[in-house]
Formats: structure tokens, sequence, C-alpha cells
């Protein structure tokens, strides 16, 4: 926010977090993520297992994408021979 002068703060789990664009993080969440830890915490049961299913897909998605990958390279090195070489 424009002339946002002072910090939010959420406190989460005991410890008060940083809340706002202006603030410096370490991270890349720039202080989110224990805020959105906390807050998928708060959901139901149901709710948190969608999240656990969504992480494990997402997971697959990412083994798929190096197989392929692997796959792809493994393939072009098959097509690539060096030439012979008599030695003497």
């Amino acid at each position: 926010m424009a002339g946002r002068k002072g910090k939010a703060k959420v406190e989460v789990e005991g410890e008060e977090m940083p809340n706002g664009g202006n603030s410096q993080h370490d991270c890349f969440c720039m202080g989110a993520g224990p805020q959105v830890s906390a807050a998928l915490k708060m959901g139901s049961e149901k709710t948190r297992e969608h999240f656990r299913t969504a992480r494990v897909e997402f997971l697959k998605g990412l083994r798929n994408l190096l197989d392929e990958r692997i796959e792809a390279l493994s393939q072009e090195d098959n097509t690539k021979k060096g030439a012979k070489i008599s030695v003497d």
C-alpha cells in the first residue's frame, strides 16, 4: 500500500510475524508461509485431505516431468555417437 507507515503484525503460534509488502524478509514467501500454514490448519479434516491429495498430485506431476526429460536426454545420447578412430 502506498503511504503506509507502520507494519501490521500477525501472531502465529505465539510468535509475532510481519505482514505486508514493506517489511524485509529473507524468504521468497515474504513472511506469508507461516500465515498460510496456520490458515490451512484451521480447516476441517476434509479440507486438509484435499490439500494433502493436491500436494501428492503436484509431486507426481514433477516426477512425470523429470521422467520425460530424462527419457528425452537418454534418446539424444543414443543418437549422438562418436566416430571410430583406429589406434596403431
